[in-house]
């Protein structure tokens, strides 16, 4: 279960790594085509953050269930 829970938030790491490089190469653009990577960032971010909000509930799901199983007293 600790390794679904590294994975899940390995998925997220190399998503935000993705925003971040998404958001630095619309700066090194000039003139017209900052418009179209601007309408490119949004929709690539709006994917984005969906994805990492369900890794995010999947990390909390995975957490419950680690908690439960420790009340239990299950090892």
């Amino acid at each position: 279960m600790i390794e679904d829970i590294r994975e899940k938030n390995a998925e997220n790491t190399a998503l935000i790594t993705m925003i971040i490089d998404e958001i630095t190469g619309l700066y090194q653009n000039e003139g017209n085509g900052r418009l179209y990577e601007i309408n490119r960032l949004e929709n690539s971010l709006v994917t984005s953050l969906y994805m990492i909000d369900k890794r995010v509930q999947d990390i909390n799901e995975l957490v419950d269930m680690m908690l439960e199983k420790e009340a239990k007293g299950d090892s």
